[in-house]
């Protein structure tokens, strides 16, 4: 669909509305073709200084399959789109995703419409954001509750699990025993700041006025003096 702007190309602050539907259930994504439904766009080209604006929203419904439960869903898609409208690139390095060029003084609405539809449609389809997707063992949906199947085992102990199961000393039992996830070393426990960082006793000094101790830098508790002057006044006893 041709949209004509003759009428507002030299007129700063004339505006052409439009409304278009267009067909996408062609339109393939991933391997999925959620817009069965038609887009419907509506909006308006203003001119702004002569600069053509192109301003509107695009709605339509997508009827995905979730990539992770592959349930069916449907999920609203609404866009506000903004682009702008030129007569001719002055070079390649001015093109982007938001520049179209006008074709005779009209803007194609299918082109802009499609480029704006693919550029903002969603990468992976999800019915919820925290869907937990199928057991790959027995294809139950998680969302409806955990499966009744066991964890695989790390292949790599599967040589000291038969050990232990042939053992005539270890049952059963002792086969399935998890292994710690975190296990210190003497040596690192002797290295905390428990054992290395241990509190010393200060260095204390005599009260040159009074031959009390006290520590140093400090006045003295006894008599109140500190380098040579009484500095906190003592109740005598």
């Amino acid at each position: 669909m041709l949209l004509s702007l003759a009428t507002i190309l030299n007129q700063p602050g004339g505006k052409v509305p439009f409304s278009m539907e267009m067909d996408c259930a062609g339109m393939e994504f991933g391997s999925q073709k959620p817009a069965s439904e038609p887009l419907r766009a509506e909006g308006q080209v203003r001119n702004e200084a002569g600069v053509l604006i192109l301003t509107g929203t695009v709605d339509t419904t997508l009827h995905c399959v979730c990539d992770r439960c592959a349930a069916s869903f449907d999920k609203p898609f609404h866009l506000d789109m903004e682009a702008v409208l030129v007569p001719e690139l002055a070079s390649e390095q001015n093109e982007d995703e938001q520049t179209f060029v006008l074709k005779e003084d009209a803007a194609d609405l299918e082109e802009i419409l499609n480029t704006v539809f693919v550029l903002n449609m969603d990468s992976r389809f999800l019915c919820r954001e925290d869907c937990l997707g199928i057991c790959p063992t027995c294809g139950k949906d998680l969302n409806d509750g955990p499966c009744d199947c066991k964890p695989e085992s790390d292949p790599r102990w599967a040589a000291l699990k038969q050990l232990l199961a042939d053992h005539p000393f270890f049952p059963q039992e002792v086969t399935n025993m998890a292994v710690p996830k975190c296990k210190v070393s003497k040596a690192r426990r002797d290295k905390r700041r428990s054992n290395v960082w241990k509190l010393d006793m200060p260095g204390l000094s005599k009260c040159p006025k009074c031959g009390e101790f006290t520590l140093p830098h400090r006045a003295c508790k006894a008599c109140g003096y500190y380098n040579g002057r009484e500095v906190i006044a003592v109740k005598a006893d």
